[in-house]
């Protein structure tokens, strides 16, 4: 071989090399920047793609807020008949799944499609939502929350109902998440291996093209968060939940915080680049020794086909060029994306012209530039006088060709229509329209305006037109009505007051009258009897004044002195007692027990004469009643029958439970209210009595006994105290048979204790005083005053008294020592209450016994004592021994004091 041989090969190689190398170089270049040039037509796609997807979800949200719109103008809400709004819920079209419900400020449904009416529901779930309805008085779209009637992923829409310029309810329907995930298939995806997500305000997926079941509810990532946090649009290069990176694009939707993200893993990306390298590689030292010769062929093969690409209706056949091939693939599906829109959107309108169609008011859309009627229901059409049928759309909405001006003289600002296109919350204003017939019919006008999702500003307004004129009616005849009732009403008021005041005045003077006769017959008998008193307290105290030396004359005359002034004290109690004024202790009495005492000491006291036998019932409850003054009762009773039989004949007691049914108690003979009773009788085998002395039997100062013999008060007393404490009292007499007595008293709950038969037991004795104590007396009788000091100075107490309350309290500031204090009730100025009240405040649990003549309500809320001391109410004329032991009983039980 020559030597130029090895020089040749080399030149060959380095020639070859020369060209080998820079082609490499240039495939290598080629390649990636047809790496690039892909990834960026990539996100453009995706960027354009992710703005479709918002596009048909705020179409689909646009949606149900448009139905929920015309649904708050209802006049089921403007009357609150939820009742009726929830069977017209019954009847509105809506998607699958879909529930609309109504709910207040607190978030409680009121309202639930879903349920029957009447249903307990709970409170929303989603508060949020609900506040900020309340709190803007615009429409908003929840994040994905968990419903707690469905128990499922949901998403809700609310719109407020305005009435009067505020929020009343908020209206939402809820819709399961299901649905955005149809929205999201039902768009053409760029690519394989692309992904659609739908997220939330809080960032968590709603819904997703791929695998949704497992990532509903998940938040992306904070990288992927952070990705889209500004911003309308853009790409992002982030990582994914699994970990992976992504390449992609996100748009805001308008109306709401949701993001649309749509991405591809770069995994899938660096395939595409590798690809390319590897055929780039093979290929492109063919390609470009044919590059020259194709450039022109391709080039005129690219530029038909761009222009069939362009003219062409649907996607052309293959051109054989890729790129043209996946711009008309392209072009196809958006195409097909756009008519699916377009006939989901026709959908809709469809059912929400349904629904407008079949409300039972007028519902107009008005657009705000033009202030013309862009859509309308039939209801509308004939309330405007117009074509009846539903509009096309374009009709002018600013002659209001059937309102009835009269009577209304409000600006045209001020009508709810041109408020709501002025973005206010529009009142609602009731006015009138001339129907076709010519007659004049009263609607409630209804408007809210409406927003554009992306920038809120009006674009229009929704109209609401119900028909109030049979309501109207029924107010104003409701309103006639009253007033002929209050006329009517008024008259014979009138005749009730005056028939009322001449019948109240009638039987002002019959009870005048009555008591009259009863205070002349009352003095009659009081003056005779204390007069007589009178008469032995004078002679014998005149007696004892002529010859005060004679011991025995004076004890004799000063015992009678003492036996009427007894005598007149029990005719002050049994006065009392007839006129309900004595203060009754009632207690559990053990029937059976009582009237064995009884027995045994009226067997000694009525003679031997007569026989007297005890009767009672087994079981016999116990009778409430004071029995201290049933034993008085029973004894005059006894009295009295003794003094019936001349001394010979049977007395018996008598005892027995009795029940007054509610229908015997008013025919009862003694007018007893319904209830169990314990029933007593005293019966005699006396002469008796005929039916005109039956008939005043018990009637004060009324008896049959000679003069001097009885006061009359017996029986009177009797019924008194039976009347006094429930009860009643009742008596049947035949001549020549002899006489009972019936008294009634209320019955026990339990059986009395058993206790020792008590009888007319003497009082116990008196404690003796244990010291000497200093006393303040009052009391405005000067002869009382020095009786009674005299008398507790006997008892060996220091008696410090005064007139009047003034001057007792004048003592005590002045400091003088005071143990006790003793004060007549009845006094002029300051009576005896008042002043022990005023003591107590100035000496703190300082004792006090309160003397009285006659009961009176002025005395009890110091006689129930309290505090560190304690207050006793005792009734005039009281024995000294009795008044002494009182005084040490209250010494006793305050010992510091002394």
């Amino acid at each position: 071989m020559p030597r130029s041989s090895p020089t040749i090969r080399s030149r060959l190689f380095t020639l070859v090399l020369a060209l080998v190398v820079p082609m490499i170089a240039v495939s290598a270049g080629g390649a990636v920047l047809l790496w690039k040039l892909d990834a960026a037509a990539t996100e453009r796609d995706a960027l354009h793609q992710a703005r479709a997807l918002s596009a048909a979800v705020a179409r689909e949200l646009g949606l149900a807020q448009a139905m929920l719109w015309t649904l708050a103008s209802s006049p089921h809400l403007e009357s609150g008949d939820l009742r009726a709004f929830h069977a017209q819920l019954q009847q509105v079209p809506r998607p699958e799944d879909a529930r609309i419900v109504l709910s207040d400020r607190s978030g409680q449904m009121l309202v639930n499609s879903h349920v029957p009416f009447g249903t307990p529901l709970p409170r929303r779930g989603d508060l949020g939502i609900s506040e900020r309805v309340f709190a803007t008085g615009r429409a908003q779209v929840s994040d994905l929350f968990r419903a707690a009637i469905l128990d499922q992923p949901i998403i809700a829409i609310d719109v407020p109902v305005m009435r009067g310029g505020r929020v009343l309810y908020a209206l939402d329907m809820a819709l399961p998440a299901t649905l955005l995930d149809r929205v999201l298939a039902q768009q053409k995806l760029p690519g394989e291996g692309a992904i659609a997500t739908l997220v939330d305000g809080q960032r968590a997926i709603v819904a997703r093209t791929v695998a949704i079941a497992e990532y509903l509810g998940r938040r992306l990532t904070p990288e992927m968060q952070r990705s889209i946090a500004t911003g309308e649009a853009g790409t992002i290069r982030s990582v994914n939940l699994n970990g992976e990176r992504v390449v992609g694009a996100f748009t805001r939707v308008p109306g709401c915080a949701w993001v649309v993200l749509l991405g591809t893993t770069e995994a899938l990306t660096r395939v595409a680049l590798w690809h390319s390298l590897a055929i780039v590689s093979a290929l492109g030292g063919g390609l470009l020794l044919l590059g020259l010769l194709a450039a022109w062929y391709q080039s005129r093969r690219i530029a038909g086909a761009i222009d069939r690409l362009a003219t062409a209706p649907v996607a052309p056949r293959g051109s054989g060029l890729r790129e043209v091939d996946a711009a008309a693939r392209g072009l196809a599906e958006a195409r097909a994306v756009r008519d699916r829109a377009e006939a989901r959107r026709a959908e809709r309108e469809a059912q929400l012209r349904t629904v407008l169609e079949n409300m039972p008011l007028g519902v107009l859309l008005v657009d705000a530039p033009s202030g013309r009627i862009m859509m309308r229901n039939r209801r509308a059409g004939e309330v405007l006088r117009v074509t009846p049928g539903p509009s096309a759309g374009g009709e002018a909405c600013c002659g209001w060709e059937g309102y009835d001006p009269e009577g209304h003289r409000l600006r045209a600002e001020d009508y709810p229509l041109a408020r709501a296109l002025a973005g206010e919350a529009a009142p609602s204003l009731e006015i009138r329209f001339r129907r076709r017939d010519g007659s004049l019919a009263w609607y409630r006008s209804t408007a809210a305006p409406i927003r554009d999702p992306a920038n809120g500003v009006v674009t229009g307004a929704v109209v609401a037109l119900a028909d109030i004129d049979a309501e109207r009616r029924a107010v104003a005849a409701l309103a006639e009505s009253e007033a002929r009732y209050r006329a009517l009403a008024g008259s014979l008021e009138v005749r009730v007051r005056e028939e009322t005041e001449a019948r109240q005045a009638a039987q002002a003077r019959l009870a005048h009258a009555q008591h009259m006769e009863a205070l002349g017959k009352l003095a009659g008998g009081v003056a005779h009897d204390f007069n007589n008193l009178l008469q032995a307290v004078q002679g014998s105290a005149a007696l004892i004044r002529a010859r005060p030396t004679e011991i025995e004359r004076v004890r004799r005359f000063a015992g009678m002195i003492i036996a009427a002034s007894e005598r007149g004290s029990a005719i002050t109690h049994r006065l009392l007692a007839f006129s309900r004024q004595e203060q009754l202790r009632a207690e559990a009495v053990d029937v059976p027990a009582l009237l064995a005492g009884l027995r045994e000491i009226l067997a000694h006291t009525l003679g031997a004469g007569i026989a007297v036998r005890v009767e009672t019932d087994s079981g016999l409850p116990p009778l409430l009643a004071d029995k201290a003054q049933l034993e008085t009762a029973l004894v005059n009773l006894a009295a009295n029958a003794r003094d019936a039989m001349a001394g010979k004949g049977t007395l018996t007691l008598a005892a027995a439970a009795v029940t007054v049914a509610p229908d015997d108690a008013v025919a009862h003979p003694v007018a007893l209210q319904a209830g169990a009773y314990v029933r007593l009788s005293v019966a005699d085998t006396g002469e008796g009595m005929d039916a005109a002395t039956l008939a005043r039997a018990s009637e004060p100062f009324f008896t049959t006994k000679p003069l001097g013999k009885g006061t009359g008060l017996g029986l009177a007393m009797v019924r008194g105290f039976a009347e006094q404490s429930g009860g009643g009292l009742q008596i049947d007499s035949t001549p020549g048979r002899g006489t009972v007595v019936w008294l009634w008293f209320p019955a026990g709950m339990e059986p009395a204790p058993a206790e020792a038969p008590a009888g007319l037991a003497p009082r116990r004795a008196t404690p003796a005083p244990q010291g000497t104590a200093r006393l303040l007396l009052v009391d405005d009788e000067a002869g009382v005053r020095e009786v009674l000091a005299e008398q507790m100075r006997e008892a060996g107490h220091a008696v410090l008294d005064a007139a009047e309350g003034a001057t007792a309290l004048a003592l005590l500031e002045a400091g003088e020592a005071v143990d006790l204090l003793i004060t007549d009730l009845s006094m002029p100025g300051m009576d005896g209450a008042e002043l022990i009240r005023q003591a107590r405040r100035r000496r703190p649990g300082l004792p006090a016994i309160l003397l009285t003549g006659f009961a009176t309500e002025g005395a009890g809320p110091v006689a129930q004592g309290g505090g560190d001391g304690d207050v006793v109410q005792l009734r005039k004329p009281i024995q000294a021994e009795i008044l002494a032991g009182r005084v040490a009983a209250l010494l006793d039980r305050e010992p510091a004091l002394r």
